[in-house]
């Protein structure tokens, strides 16, 4: 490219020179205040929080198990944070509630009140009513979340089929006969001794237990409804053990018995020779077909025996049981009380009435003919917006125990680089 004369000419011009002496002045002015600045910065550096002042008193080995440490324990509070984010506490469970009663032709009414905030405050109503006086009692069977209830209890066994035997739970049982109405607490959850007690769980709506009324966790898709055997020597008496059976059950004793046929009788007539088999059940015998001649046919029969506890060796011989049914008639009511739909977001199915209560918040109440078992979960937005900020934190300091697991090695490393300038050098002789 070629090069215009005026541009040369303005670099060689005089006064062109004297400008450049000056940018040059300039230029080595600002180097040498750079320069003076850097060494300034360099005997004068501050330290984070005195690491270096740190490093100088402990060396590299006590900063590599500083930051060792520090690491560790930042680590274990950053998994703390995202354990309860990742892992909540389980809700308390399902509770269950069944009125059973010696007339199925009963009108029996069950009512259940829980309360979110204070669940050792949930009760149960039970209302009997159209009862022959001959089979008069009832009988409440109440399931706590976990088989775990607060009061005193009983062993329940359910049995739903052959041929295992299902383990007993505890149940919390309540009975009556005479008396038509009848309030009882759940005791599922203690009360607080005082403001400092804990629970495993905190009461709030986003845990609350709703129970299951006229069911119970055998009853759950089972198709038809079960007996209850109370060991018991009266109605309203002690009971030592429960035994719900359902009809599908049978005694394991109970063997097929074959049924012979006109045909086969026919042919037992015509052949009297023939030889005696004794059946597996040692009632009766039929003859044994001839060699020549054609099998009788026969219809088998099975014999069945509806179980019951004696059968099931389930209790003593000489143990003396009352058998419950569930009434025909159960209308059943759940009422939810206390509910701040602040901060929540709720799903129920099915649907209840949101009836508003005296002290401005409102219920929920579901209703059924028979027995019910509603759903019903609450999130909670607080939580969750906490969750979120405990997920950041733990981020954060996942970041910074990187970091330090970093500076450990660093300072291992420096270490060891110092341990090894301090080694005397060995002459390796010729």
């Amino acid at each position: 490219m070629a090069v215009q004369p005026g541009f040369i000419g303005a670099m060689t011009a005089p006064g062109n020179g004297s400008a450049r002496s000056i940018g040059s002045a300039r230029a080595e002015e600002l180097s040498h205040q750079l320069t003076v600045t850097t060494d300034m910065l360099r005997r004068h550096r501050p330290t984070f929080l005195g690491v270096d002042k740190l490093r100088r008193h402990i060396g590299h080995v006590g900063m590599a198990l500083f930051y060792l440490m520090a690491s560790g324990a930042l680590g274990v509070f950053a998994w703390a944070l995202q354990h309860v984010v990742y892992h909540p506490p389980p809700p308390p469970g399902q509770m269950y509630a069944v009125v059973f009663v010696r007339d199925p032709a009963a009108h029996v009414s069950l009512s259940a009140d829980i309360y979110p905030n204070q669940p050792w405050s949930d009760s149960l109503t039970v209302t009997v009513g159209h009862v022959s006086p001959g089979q008069a009692g009832w009988l409440l069977v109440i399931e706590c979340p976990g088989g775990v209830p607060q009061s005193s209890a009983v062993h329940f066994y359910s049995e739903a089929g052959p041929p295992t035997q299902s383990a007993p739970t505890l149940a919390t049982i309540d009975m009556g006969t005479a008396n038509p109405k009848h309030t009882i607490m759940f005791g599922c959850f203690p009360a607080p001794k005082s403001a400092l007690s804990t629970f495993a769980y905190s009461p709030s709506l986003a845990n609350v237990s709703v129970a299951a009324l006229q069911l119970d966790d055998g009853m759950v898709g089972a198709p038809r409804l079960p007996m209850l055997y109370a060991q018991q020597s009266n109605p309203g008496g002690a009971v030592s053990r429960l035994i719900q059976v359902f009809p599908n059950v049978t005694c394991p004793s109970a063997t097929p018995t074959p049924v012979p046929t006109p045909s086969s009788s026919a042919k037992t007539s015509a052949s009297p020779s023939a030889a005696a088999t004794p059946q597996p059940s040692g009632g009766s015998t039929v003859p044994a077909p001839q060699a020549s001649s054609s099998p009788p046919s026969s219809s088998a029969r099975q014999v069945t025996t509806p179980a019951n506890p004696g059968c099931l060796n389930l209790a003593p011989a000489d143990a003396k049981f009352i058998k419950y049914e569930i009434p025909n008639s159960e209308p059943t009511t759940e009422t939810l009380h206390n509910v701040d739909y602040k901060d929540y977001q709720l799903s129920m199915y099915p649907n209840g009435d949101t009836p508003a209560e005296q002290n401005g918040e409102e219920s929920i109440i579901w209703k059924a003919p028979s027995a019910q078992d509603p759903n019903f979960y609450a999130t909670s937005a607080t939580s969750q917006l906490n969750g979120q900020k405990d997920l950041f934190i733990s981020g954060v300091l996942w970041g910074i125990v990187g970091g330090a697991a970093v500076a450990c090695v660093d300072h291992l490393y420096e270490a060891y680089r110092e341990r090894r300038g301090k080694l005397p050098s060995r002459k390796i002789p010729l």
